[in-house]
């Protein structure tokens, strides 16, 4: 397994000012599920029922109040923050709703950036981006800012930045989110051929039964447990 949660809660405690302690928010209820190598996961569920939270924890951007989470075996309570945000750099991929590309770099400035956080030689690096841009059909706009593209083209280049280091899991948050029928097609199809042909799991938030369709394990989380679907 690349993944395995096991009986994870995870509450706040919200803030009732004066000083005072607040109220204890439960946010997930003993949430368990495991991601095969290469296999795809949707999350699905109303807003507010934890699916954001979820992956967080499955990313080691926070901790569980109880449970654990094992990446490649290994429980990320034993990693402290900079042993986390190493296995991210090297081991995981993201894509969100809203792009998160640099708006100061170019397209393949944007997907080089995780090779050059790990030392990559700057021409291995531009050889690796350009051959995914390349894959996603952007092999005219390398030099162009995220502002000169269109918002598919955007999503394209995130994609393309996500999977350039080989990452063994990619999470997607809503990644059809900000994109019109036509553009959400293309970015489905991109997604799931580019994670067929690399081995990588998946792992998505999406409302859009589609694209949830298109993986092989589906969870739905309600007020923060997973419920039949």
């Amino acid at each position: 397994m690349i993944l395995e949660v096991s009986n994870v809660h995870k509450s706040f405690t919200s803030n009732s000012g004066g000083g005072n302690s607040g109220d204890v928010v439960q946010v997930l209820h003993d949430i368990s599920f495991a991601i095969e190598r290469g296999s795809s996961c949707s999350l699905v569920g109303p807003s507010g029922s934890g699916k954001t939270t979820l992956l967080g924890l499955c990313a080691g951007l926070d901790s569980p109040t109880s449970g654990g989470v094992l990446f490649e075996g290994r429980s990320l309570a034993d990693l402290n923050e900079d042993q986390r945000a190493i296995l991210r750099r090297e081991k995981m991929g993201f894509v969100f709703q809203n792009f998160q590309l640099i708006p100061t770099l170019t397209a393949i400035e944007n997907v080089m950036l995780p090779l050059e956080l790990a030392a990559v030689p700057y021409l291995d690096a531009t050889k690796s981006a350009q051959q995914l841009l390349d894959r996603v059909g952007l092999e005219s706009r390398l030099s162009h800012l995220p502002a000169q593209l269109s918002g598919g083209e955007q999503q394209r280049v995130a994609l393309a930045r996500a999977l350039v280091h080989r990452p063994v899991i990619i999470f997607a948050d809503e990644p059809t989110g900000n994109l019109d029928a036509d553009n959400a097609m293309k970015i489905t199809e991109l997604l799931f051929s580019l994670n067929a042909e690399s081995g990588t799991a998946l792992v998505l938030i999406t409302h859009n039964t589609e694209l949830a369709a298109r993986t092989q394990q589906h969870l739905a989380l309600k007020g923060g447990r997973i419920v039949p679907n």
